[in-house]
C-alpha cells in the first residue's frame, strides 16, 4: 500500500501518473480544504471527470473512493484544480502491482 497526495493550484495539479508496466488499484481518495475559507475543487481519475466544482468548507473532508476502488493503467493519471491555490489536497491510497 502506498499514499500519494498534493495540494491542489487553480490550474490543473498533476498529483499522481501510474508508472509504466504497473497496474494501480485507487483504494481510498480523500480531499480536504486545510485553509480558512470554503472553496470549490474538481478533480479526474484516468482522464475522466469525478468531482466538477465541488463546494468544500474549511476543515472538511470529502471521501470519494471508498470501498469501491477505481483502476489506473501505466501513464494514467490523477489531476485536480481548486478555486483557490494552496487551500485543498488530495490524497489516495494505492496499490500497485505489476501490469499483467
Amino acid at each position: 500500500m502506498r499514499t500519494i497526495g498534493g495540494v491542489l493550484g487553480t490550474a490543473s495539479t498533476l498529483i499522481y501518473t501510474a508508472p509504466s508496466l504497473t497496474d494501480v488499484i485507487i483504494t481510498t481518495l480523500r480531499v480536504v480544504n486545510t485553509g480558512t475559507v470554503a472553496a470549490n475543487y474538481s478533480f479526474t481519475v484516468a482522464g475522466k471527470d469525478c468531482a466538477k466544482l465541488i463546494p468544500l468548507q474549511p476543515g472538511t473532508v470529502d471521501v470519494h473512493i471508498e470501498g469501491q476502488p477505481m483502476f489506473l493503467q501505466p501513464g494514467e493519471t490523477i489531476a485536480g484544480s481548486a478555486s483557490i491555490a494552496a487551500t485543498v489536497t488530495i490524497t489516495a491510497s494505492l496499490i500497485e502491482r505489476d501490469a499483467l
